[in-house]
């Protein structure tokens, strides 16, 4: 996206006012996923781990994770939290070498 922004100001909006306010360097990007795009880019976890962690059935997830339904704000914030206690879980893992 900064490129893009970066290529933008050089060339079609080298003339507009408000993008040449814009520092690409300071812009700061936040990445957010529905849940079918974060099971798609993370396919090493599976839809049944996660939902079983958030306390979800697991045929309502692996639709979720399709794109046929999609999940309240409520089911959302379960599936991240979840999700964010994996992450904590594989973050204290140490391994050793036998």
């Amino acid at each position: 996206m900064s490129e893009l922004i970066a290529g933008y100001q050089q060339h079609e909006g080298r003339n507009d006012a408000v993008w040449k306010k814009v520092d690409v360097k300071k812009v700061q990007w936040e990445l957010r996923y529905d849940v079918q795009a974060f099971f798609m880019e993370h396919d090493y976890l599976t839809a049944s781990a996660i939902a079983k962690r958030a306390g979800i059935n697991t045929g309502l997830m692996r639709q979720y994770s399709s794109g046929i339904k999609h999940p309240s704000a409520l089911q959302a914030k379960k599936i991240e939290s979840a999700i964010h206690t994996v992450a904590k879980e594989l973050k204290a893992v140490s391994l050793c070498a036998a």
